[in-house]
């Protein structure tokens, strides 16, 4: 497993550690979740714009489940 360090000023670390006691939480594990989680919505936005350029330049309106079936590769 890889280690990474964070080096928060003072205030940052109370915060964070207030908030993980509060809800329970294991740093590490919230730490790796928010970040995570950050990295997959800004995937999800890049991917909004991405289709959004796409479909200014091709207006083409399509159902719900045409729309899954193209992400889903069928």
């Amino acid at each position: 497993m890889e280690t990474i360090n964070i080096h928060p000023n003072e205030e940052d670390a109370r915060v964070i550690k207030e908030y993980v006691e509060a809800k329970q939480l294991h740093l590490s594990t919230f730490i790796r979740d928010v970040m995570i989680e950050h990295i997959q919505n800004e995937r999800d936005v890049n991917r909004y714009h991405e289709t959004m350029h796409h479909y200014q330049k091709e207006p083409k309106a399509i159902s719900f489940e045409e729309m899954m079936k193209e992400l889903d590769g069928e």
